[in-house]
């Protein structure tokens, strides 16, 4: 009999080993910021990649906190879930001043959020500079 916690990773929506490729790739040309949409799951996957080919400090946060950046010199923020930023929290990263690079997650696309005026145009371009998406 299977192991049900390895047929559930199974068949978990994933990003593609091209994608996986192409996103530290990317990393390696430099840092530009970076939108990776898909279940968060396979977010989390992508994001462990990711950090294992990072250099530079990160700092990590999520929306059901307080928006406050963390002591010390960090060039890498990564924000889980920007989708459930609130608009005062959309504010606030979009008018972020220090050089850093961020990597958001979020599991649906947000342009839909963007036309309906739930989420910021402005921080919806600033995010949107690379998009990896395990979404078909």
């Amino acid at each position: 009999m299977s192991n049900p916690a390895q047929l559930v990773a199974d068949i978990l929506p994933t990003f593609s080993d091209h994608a996986v490729a192409e996103a530290l790739s990317v990393l390696q040309r430099g840092r530009p910021n970076m939108l990776l949409v898909g279940a968060e799951e396979a977010v989390d996957r992508l994001l462990e990649r990711i950090h294992l080919h990072l250099d530079a400090p990160i700092a990590s946060w999520m929306p059901r906190r307080r928006l406050t950046w963390p002591g010390g010199d960090f060039q890498t923020l990564i924000v889980r879930g920007v989708d459930g930023l609130s608009p005062t929290q959309q504010t606030q990263l979009t008018a972020l001043d220090r050089p850093v690079h961020i990597v958001s997650t979020t599991a649906e696309p947000l342009y839909p959020a963007v036309k309906s005026g739930a989420f910021a145009e402005a921080l919806y371009y600033r995010l949107n500079v690379v998009v990896i998406s395990s979404l078909l």
